[in-house]
């Protein structure tokens, strides 16, 4: 039986190749009642097969996992499974690298320098469906 008052919770998927990081955004995002880890994944593959057996409603995604290139990721996340929301952590603060993430696929954008200001406003901007993209990087990321 549902108890009043529930929150439905977003199921989020987190894939960095860093083990502490993924730990460590796994306890602030359980932190918040909206939101839920459902997973976790450490490569393209492990990302790609992870969420297409969890169906999560966020992949938060790094933007380099280990060697790869999480664009591919986002591509197949993309076509596979349109509906799961896409947001990139990067460490990089250049702007030059929103842009090919933005038209990969990715609905945002947050420098990991960023994270602990912005994280759970990009968050909840793309899980409504909109765009979010670092300030630093906003204006060159979305203008065509």
């Amino acid at each position: 039986m549902a108890t009043s008052g529930a929150v439905a919770r977003s199921k989020v998927l987190i894939v960095d190749d860093n083990l502490l990081v993924r730990r460590t955004l796994t306890q602030l995002l359980n932190q918040h009642q909206d939101l839920i880890v459902c997973g976790h994944a450490s490569s393209v593959d492990e990302g790609t097969e992870t969420a297409m057996r969890l169906k999560p409603d966020l992949a938060l995604v790094d933007l380099t996992l280990g060697n790869e290139n999480s664009l591919q990721l986002i591509r197949q996340l993309r076509e596979r499974l349109p509906h799961t929301r896409i947001l990139v952590l990067s460490m990089h603060e250049e702007d030059v690298f929103a842009f090919p993430v933005l038209r990969a696929g990715a609905d945002g954008f947050v420098m990991k320098q960023k994270a602990s200001q912005h994280l759970f406003e990009a968050i909840r901007t793309v899980l409504a469906g909109q765009v979010y993209v670092s300030s630093p990087c906003r204006k060159n990321a979305t203008s065509d």
